[in-house]
């Protein structure tokens, strides 16, 4: 994978587990068949979608698990997987 200088990255993961790490929760939104929790990651602020009802409250520390061979890297200017 070649990046280009300053490019602006959209991240999708897949459904298989490798590393975790901890990470505040800071909202929850559930949404019927899936639950939609935001947390800081850095700087960032992310939102996953998880199944189910989380059970985590807000304030918690979760642990949020990233495959590093489900990772999805897209430009976010012209929407091509990268």
């Amino acid at each position: 994978m070649t990046l280009k200088p300053n490019v602006n990255l959209f991240v999708t993961l897949g459904p298989h587990t490798d590393t975790t790490i901890p990470v505040t929760v800071d909202m929850i939104e559930m949404t019927g068949a899936d639950s939609y929790v935001s947390f800081k990651l850095g700087t960032a602020s992310v939102t996953a979608r998880t199944p189910g009802r989380f059970r985590i409250p807000v304030g918690a520390v979760a642990g949020l698990t990233i495959p590093a061979d489900a990772l999805h890297f897209f430009d976010t200017d012209t929407g091509t997987r990268l």
